[in-house]
């Protein structure tokens, strides 16, 4: 927990936790790992990232099985609750936005630490969900 992911120019990252999840990193992004826990025998799955900078591809693994579950990804725009799903998210343009490929996504606006929450999916600043 802490760890700072990076990548420079022409670079990609590919990370995969122990439940199988996975995250890939574009060029000259930033994303710290604030908090995982996987524990399969309470049925326990817990996991943030706070993306600063940069693209990323995110794809839940047997995280999203587990009884108690709570997945975040904040970003200086928007804070996204994941449930089994696959998406990617960058700059684009002026904009930074989402692309939800597989699953579900709540977006929220980004307040740190608040927990806030939204059932629907509004343009939070500059994030344009796609």
């Amino acid at each position: 927990m802490g760890d700072t992911l990076r990548t420079g120019a022409n670079a990609r990252l590919e990370v995969t936790f122990r439940d199988g999840t996975k995250l890939t990193l574009g060029e000259n992004a930033r994303v710290v790992i604030d908090r995982y826990v996987y524990n399969p025998d309470r049925s326990v799955g817990e996991m943030a990232l706070n993306s600063t900078k940069g693209a990323l591809r995110f794809t839940t693994g047997r995280i999203h099985d587990m009884d108690q579950r709570n997945v975040t990804v904040s970003t200086p725009y928007a804070a996204l609750a994941v449930r089994g799903t696959e998406f990617w998210m960058g700059p684009m343009g002026d904009h930074y936005g989402a692309l939800l490929l597989k699953g579900k996504v709540r977006v929220s606006k980004s307040i740190r630490g608040s927990g806030a929450s939204s059932t629907s999916a509004p343009p939070c600043g500059d994030f344009r969900p796609l």
